[in-house]
């Protein structure tokens, strides 16, 4: 297992900075977790899916799946994909209830880009971690943050 007890930085590779978080969690663990009571809301909700409408059904999947999928996800940057693939299979769970459609049928990865404007867990991480450094570099994300986000150049420096 992967452990990250150390300081683990992650590159931005878009904005060429680096913000390093202390993390000391273990994320297959932390996403076994997630996983398994992201799936036990979606068996409550397959349950009663033919009583809501489709934007209920959207909405109370996004409460309690989609926003634990995202819970922490920053940690995941540097995740194998082996960890970052069971939270897709959350996210491909959650369309197919959105949607209605059973686990064989063709056309999942339409559904989450075209319908649900979804990204791949993997992405999303990306995308999430680059929306941060943003903030960081812009002075709206927290102190704690703000801190810790360091030119590259800055890093490197010290490290020599």
């Amino acid at each position: 297992m992967e452990f990250s007890s150390a300081l683990s930085c992650y590159v931005s590779k878009a904005l060429r900075y680096v913000l390093c978080v202390t993390q000391f969690i273990c994320p297959p663990l932390h996403v076994s977790s997630v996983c398994a009571s992201c799936f036990f809301w979606l068996r409550q909700l397959r349950r009663v899916r033919r009583s809501l409408d489709d934007e209920s059904v959207k909405t109370l999947v996004h409460a309690f799946v989609t926003a634990q999928v995202d819970s922490c996800n920053a940690l995941l940057a540097s995740s194998s994909m082996s960890v970052t693939d069971k939270l897709q299979r959350v996210r491909n769970a959650a369309a197919r209830l959105v949607r209605g459609t059973r686990k064989y049928d063709r056309g999942l990865s339409q559904i989450q880009h075209a319908d649900l404007h979804w990204l791949h867990v993997a992405d999303r991480v990306r995308y999430k971690l680059g929306v941060a450094v943003h903030r960081c570099l812009h002075d709206k994300a927290p102190w704690y943050l703000v801190d810790r986000c360091v030119p590259v150049s800055c890093l490197f420096s010290t490290l020599t």
